[in-house]
């Protein structure tokens, strides 16, 4: 996520991503959170597409705080009813 060039992936993220949310330190970016828009049931959503953090502020909880950010924007704003909705990967466990 943070090692394109700008110019190799402005195509893909003009077509396909509808929001992107930054996390910075110091005017640098440091974890970012992007989604693409998709429709359930005719319904309007979005799909968390990537989580990344730098490798020098993981384990910091950031993704955990775009997270909580994006869960919050969509319940203040109430997007068409949207909410968040977490599933579990049971094969992992």
């Amino acid at each position: 996520a943070f090692l394109e060039k700008r110019e190799d992936i402005e195509p893909f993220v003009d077509e396909y991503f509808e929001c992107f949310v930054l996390l910075k330190s110091n005017e640098t970016v440091c974890s970012m959170l992007s989604m693409i828009p998709v429709f359930i049931n005719d319904e309007k959503g979005r799909y968390i597409y990537a989580v990344a953090t730098k490798k020098e502020y993981q384990n910091r909880g950031y993704s955990s705080k775009l997270l909580e950010y994006v869960n919050e924007y969509i319940n203040m704003n109430n997007e068409n009813g949207m909410n968040m909705t977490f599933f579990e990967d049971k094969k992992t466990k």
